[in-house]
C-alpha cells in the first residue's frame, strides 16, 4: 500500500461510515466507487474489499447494539431480511458475472443516480475468452 493509499483508505472508511449513519445507506454504495476512483482498484476487487470490511463493521455493530440493549434487534425480521438479502446477492452475483463482466458496456444502467455510482468501470474490457 502506498503512502497515498494509507491516507485515502481511512478517509474513505470515515466518509462511508458518516454517510451510512447519517443517511441510512449501505457503506458499500460509497466504499466501492471510492476504492475504484481513488485507488484504481478493479471493480471485483473493490466489491470484495468492501464486503470484507462491511462484514467486520457489521459484526462489531451488532455486538455493540446487543451490549447496549438486546431488545434493539428484531431477530425474526433480521432472519427474513438476511434470507432475502442472501438470495438477492446470489442472483446479483450471477447477473454481474453474465451481464456486466462478460460484456464491455459503454453506459451505466439508468438505475444509478450519482456520479460516483456511474463512475465504476463498466467500460473495462471483457476478459479474454479461453
Amino acid at each position: 500500500m502506498t503512502s497515498r493509499s494509507r491516507l485515502l483508505v481511512p478517509a474513505i472508511g470515515l466518509g462511508a461510515g458518516a454517510a451510512s449513519s447519517f443517511l441510512g445507506i449501505g457503506g458499500g454504495a460509497i466504499i466501492v466507487p471510492l476504492l475504484m476512483i481513488s485507488l484504481g482498484l478493479p471493480f471485483k476487487e473493490a466489491v470484495g474489499t468492501s464486503l470484507a470490511a462491511v462484514l467486520i463493521i457489521s459484526t462489531v455493530g451488532v455486538i455493540s447494539t446487543l451490549a447496549v440493549d438486546a431488545s434493539n434487534v428484531a431477530w425474526m425480521v433480521a432472519a427474513v431480511l438476511t434470507a432475502g438479502t442472501l438470495t438477492g446477492s446470489l442472483i446479483g452475483g450471477r447477473v454481474l458475472a453474465r451481464w456486466v463482466i462478460a460484456r464491455s458496456v459503454s453506459a451505466s444502467p439508468p438505475c444509478w443516480s450519482s456520479p460516483a455510482d456511474a463512475s465504476w468501470p463498466l467500460r473495462q474490457p471483457a476478459p479474454a475468452a479461453h
